[in-house]
């Protein structure tokens, strides 16, 4: 049996991935994820949506590596440490479920305090 490659990220691993400055883009190649799981010859789960911050990330895998027992790989490809995410209803097993923002959406500019919270 293969074991599973897992990843999550933000746009850069988002196999369904549409460009904002090109919309008519035809942005249908395969992502990271998928030809590293080739190389490897492992199953693949991408979890990866656009603009996702870090605690979606981190809590999209671990919800992930609860549930399943032929995890060969875990790929966190972490983000910008500025994003915010949260839960938008109480729909816990939908990634769709979650919305993120940019920094300054808070009141706060303070680059500092966000990879001093992310690195933690």
């Amino acid at each position: 049996m293969k074991k599973t490659l897992l990843t999550s990220g933000c746009s850069f691993t988002d196999q369904n991935f549409m460009s904002d400055f090109h919309p008519d883009m035809d942005t249908n190649w395969p992502m990271w994820p998928q030809l590293l799981a080739k190389k490897l010859d492992m199953n693949y789960i991408n979890l990866g949506q656009s603009g996702a911050g870090n605690e979606y990330i981190y809590f999209s895998l671990l919800d992930e590596i609860v549930k399943r027992d032929n995890i060969g790989l875990v790929i966190a490809g972490w983000t910008q440490s500025q994003r915010k995410d949260w839960r938008k209803n109480k729909i816990w097993y939908n990634n769709s479920a979650w919305c993120n923002r940019a920094i300054g959406a808070f009141g706060t500019n303070d680059m500092y305090a966000y990879v001093d919270k992310s690195l933690r």
